[in-house]
């Protein structure tokens, strides 16, 4: 079974970005479930991740650091034992509601690295899921990043 570390429904606001603050008076707060997010050891806290409760898709962190939740179980190759693929959550609600068994992508430019690295393949939720996965995978290396020489004939004697 997976784990979640501290929990809490707390008032947020959205600082856009994927980011967020925790707010105390503010008029654009609303609830959100906030957790702990782990870094691959599944021991060190590295993030602090929110959703609001009416919109579980819509992922923020506080400090930009959490590429998925989950992370432990991604990089882990015991995660793959006798090819299983790594279930893929489309939502942080999703993960929890698998009993964090699992990973949810959190913040995507983190996460696109991340998936470069799995041990081993991943299944998505459906094929839409899979293509996002798969383009946000891809995102990592830009196609215009390398450049090849052009070699004119006749030039070579």
């Amino acid at each position: 079974m997976g784990f979640i570390g501290a929990s809490i429904v707390r008032n947020v606001i959205d600082c856009e970005n994927h980011r967020f603050e925790f707010a105390s008076d503010h008029q654009d707060q609303f609830p959100a479930f906030v957790c702990e997010a782990f870094g691959p050891d599944g021991e060190c806290a590295v993030d602090i991740v929110a959703w609001p409760l009416e919109r579980p898709g819509h992922v923020m962190t506080m400090f930009g650091r959490c590429g998925l939740l989950g992370a432990w179980e991604a990089i882990n190759p015991a995660s793959y034992y006798l090819n299983t693929p790594l279930l893929m959550h489309r939502t942080p609600l999703d993960w929890l509601k698998a009993g964090c068994r699992g990973a949810v992508v959190v913040v995507p430019h983190v996460a696109a690295r991340m998936l470069l690295d799995l041990p081993g393949k991943v299944a998505a939720q459906d094929e839409v899921h899979g293509q996002e996965l798969e383009r946000l995978r891809r995102s990592v290396l830009p196609v215009d990043q390398i450049l090849v020489p052009t070699i004119k004939e006749g030039l070579a004697a």
